[in-house]
């Protein structure tokens, strides 16, 4: 037990960075479209304020998924074939070993080198809450789905939901001129 404690102090050292690297470029991504859509929501509606995001979801590409899963599954596939060795259960050669070493390790290479040369997200969506002066003269508090490409840009703006509307007739208000995404109102 005394050495398998240093190993997973090392393993999770190792790979802190890592974990940390990924989470700041979701936080980062999350504040970039967070800053996008408030952009677009000034730009577009005659009033809103009191606004909050819900629910940030970034859809990985197909591509990026699958190097991402070749990467992780042959760096278990090393983990094990190392345990296995320091364990005395691999029952191949030394030069068996350092093959399969070899080739597990160019496979985790390349997927990484493909990993780098594709695009990571294919869009992101966001619940973002504000409210909204409308047709009325009132001020209705929306929720809206905003879907984001890759490159930040607004591709829809759906109204989830909405608290305070008069009526069905009830629209929302858009500054004379603006050429922004308009809300899809139910």
């Amino acid at each position: 037990m005394t050495k398998l404690f240093p190993l997973t102090i090392l393993l999770l050292i190792s790979l802190s960075p890592s974990v940390s690297l990924a989470q700041d470029n979701q936080l980062d991504a999350e504040e970039q479209v967070k800053n996008h859509v408030i952009q677009w929501a000034e730009q577009v509606f005659l009033a809103h304020s009191s606004y909050k995001f819900e629910e940030f979801h970034a859809e990985e590409t197909d591509d990026y998924f699958i190097q991402s899963s070749r990467i992780e599954m042959y760096e278990e596939k090393i983990a094990s074939l190392k345990r296995d060795k320091a364990e005395g259960k691999y029952s191949g050669t030394a030069e068996q070993y350092e093959k399969d070493l070899k080739k597990y390790q160019a496979a985790v290479d390349d997927a990484k080198k493909k990993l780098s040369s594709i695009s990571a997200v294919e869009y992101y969506t966001i619940n973002f809450w504000t409210n909204i002066m409308t047709s009325d003269g009132i001020t209705v508090y929306y929720e809206i789905k905003v879907r984001l490409d890759a490159q930040f840009v607004i591709l829809s703006a759906i109204e989830n939901s909405s608290v305070g509307k008069k009526s069905a007739d009830t629209k929302i208000s858009y500054k004379k001129g603006a050429t922004g995404l308009k809300v899809a109102e139910k």
